[in-house]
């Protein structure tokens, strides 16, 4: 069976996409209270609705300044920082992730920061 160029491109985001997971794995998987958690669907869902509200908050905001007040303070407390500049990096320098719909773009990278808080939470 030969994939089509639309389903090439599919296939190649979706590598990238398990590729930044798989980063973020690799940076926590060594951590000695990781090893004896494990993050449930609950967890995760209460993040992310945190950070899908946060995000629906700032549209409302009327300056570019209170915007990245708002920002700098949700990311006070995440210790992986680093980790997430980096992830979200490669949506700037890869061509599978560039041309990715806005949308998914920024699902995936709500999901990629959840999971992160999620790890540090345990």
């Amino acid at each position: 069976m030969k994939l089509s160029k639309k389903d090439y491109r599919e296939t190649k985001k979706v590598s990238e996409i398990t590729k930044l997971l798989l980063i973020i794995w690799e940076y926590f998987k060594d951590i000695e209270i990781i090893s004896g958690n494990k993050i449930t669907e609950k967890q995760f869902e209460k993040i992310q609705r945190r950070n899908i509200y946060m995000l629906k908050y700032i549209e409302g905001e009327q300056t570019h300044n209170e915007v990245i007040a708002i920002i700098s303070m949700d990311l006070e407390h995440l210790r992986s920082k680093a980790l997430l500049s980096a992830l979200f990096l490669r949506f700037k320098t890869i061509e599978d992730l560039i041309n990715m719909k806005g949308a998914m773009k920024g699902i995936i990278m709500i999901g990629m920061k959840s999971l992160i808080e999620c790890f540090e939470e345990l």
